[in-house]
């Protein structure tokens, strides 16, 4: 039957019939495995796993690693979901494209509500200009009277400002936008601010650590905001602690690449690199081992975004962490004042999580650090 319709809509399908599952299922039961639930509907697994998403961000089910997903307990109050304020049901828009910092996100948000008593509904979009008006209609038509846009990529800067323009209710928006500063989860004085702090702290790390010479990898793409942060926080720590400043911006190219390691591979000994995420400090390290240069041995490196990729690297990689729940609850308490007509932006400067491993060689070191700015978390 699912196949008989639209391959666009079969994971909408596959989220109906697994409503319908569940309204029979008792509080508690778990639900056949996404492999058999495939089987059953005729679909791929990542289909099915898209259709469930829905239901486990608005607390329908939850997901327990290594056991299954199963089933809430449901209100005691059968009018609970009447008598709800219409201003406690917020929209998730995410954009379909795959990315685990969004993934995490989405998940904090769905904690964030359940913990809460606020209602999510989730909708995965491809195009701002194209699918969301006909998304957004059918929620703000059911009751939703804000919509989170918890993360989108630069790219689609343009679609964003055009969709947000015409959006019948307020969105809140990850990042700041000109002209729409007041739909940032964050307040223009305190945005960024995190990153920079971030900046600043693996730089003391690493002078804590008696290196010298600290430099900056990351991607070339200077249109990126984060980017461009991250880089004026270093430079500007740079000039003032007399450290000479110097950037290793890669493109995607393997060229690229490996010109950078053959620079960076003559500081062997005396080098510590603050990267601009994960998957490039993955790439570098590669590469300085094809120049037969180990971390922490021979370097010293530390990403950000804390992903799978940080534990996969050889020696897993020193990261900092995103604080998802303070992203999370900042997001909505927006979304709740933008709904009622106000704004409610976070003006709270949160400390960055540096989850130290292996690769600056800094675990003996610890308790020697003095780095208040920061929570550190030993993995």
């Amino acid at each position: 039957m699912i196949n008989n319709q639209p391959k666009t809509l079969k994971y909408m399908q596959v989220e109906a019939a697994v409503r319908e599952l569940v309204e029979r299922m008792e509080p508690g039961h778990r639900l056949p495995t996404e492999r058999d639930l495939a089987k059953m509907l005729d679909c791929h697994v990542l289909t099915v796993r898209k259709g469930i998403q829905p239901l486990v961000d608005e607390g329908v089910l939850t997901r327990r690693v290594g056991s299954g997903t199963f089933v809430n307990p449901r209100s005691n109050d059968v009018n609970a979901s009447v008598e709800r304020k219409e201003s406690d049901y917020i929209g998730l828009l995410i954009p379909n494209i795959k990315s685990l910092y969004s993934d995490r996100l989405v998940q904090a948000l769905a904690d964030n509500a359940l913990a809460n008593e606020i209602s999510l509904r989730s909708a995965w979009v491809n195009d701002f200009d194209k699918d969301v008006p006909t998304t957004v209609s059918e929620m703000v038509q059911s009751g939703c009277q804000a919509l989170v846009l918890p993360w989108y990529p630069s790219e689609m800067n343009d679609q964003i400002r055009n969709f947000v323009a015409n959006c019948p209710v307020p969105v809140v928006l990850p990042k700041l936008v000109p002209g729409l500063e007041h739909l940032c989860f964050e307040s223009k004085e305190v945005f960024g601010s995190t990153s920079i702090l971030e900046v600043e702290v693996i730089c003391k790390y690493f002078l804590g650590m008696g290196c010298k010479r600290i430099h900056f990898i990351g991607p070339e793409n200077t249109t990126s905001p984060l980017l461009q942060q991250k880089i004026t926080a270093y430079a500007a720590f740079a000039s003032k602690n007399n450290i000479d400043a110097k950037f290793g911006l890669f493109d995607s190219s393997q060229d690229s690449l490996m010109n950078l390691a053959r620079q960076e591979a003559q500081f062997k000994g005396d080098l510590a690199v603050i990267s601009y995420d994960d998957a490039h400090a993955a790439r570098f390290m590669t590469a300085m081992h094809m120049q037969g240069l180990e971390a922490p041995t021979d370097y010293r490196i530390v990403g950000h975004n804390d992903t799978s990729i940080a534990l996969n690297t050889v020696p897993p990689l020193t990261t900092v962490r995103e604080n998802f729940a303070y992203i999370s609850r900042a997001m909505i308490l927006s979304a709740k004042a933008l709904s009622h007509g106000g704004v409610d932006q976070s003006t709270e400067v949160v400390k960055p999580q540096l989850v130290v491993r292996d690769s600056c060689g800094g675990r003996d070191t610890l308790e020697k650090a003095d780095l208040p700015q920061c929570e550190i978390i030993r993995s």
